[in-house]
């Protein structure tokens, strides 16, 4: 009889190990789908530079702060 609860316990206890395996599978190959669809849409702009594609022929403007102009704080009474 203590066999039988031994057996059934671990037969137990097997089942539920197979069920969180299946379950983190399926977790898993979710997470490898939707890593290998941001993959298909990114673009390695590093690479590009090193290999001389993309480049806009210099035509990018290098400082982002020459539309900026200094304004002086207004006094207020």
């Amino acid at each position: 009889m203590i066999l039988v609860n031994v057996t059934l316990g671990l037969l137990c206890v097997l089942i539920i190990h197979i069920a969180c395996f299946r379950y983190y599978a399926k977790l898993k190959k979710i997470e490898d789908e939707k890593k290998k669809d941001l993959e298909s849409r990114y673009r390695d702009r590093a690479k590009e530079r090193r290999e001389g594609k993309g480049v806009d022929d210099g035509q990018q403007d290098m400082s982002t702060t020459a539309d900026y102009r200094a304004v002086a704080p207004e006094l207020k009474a």
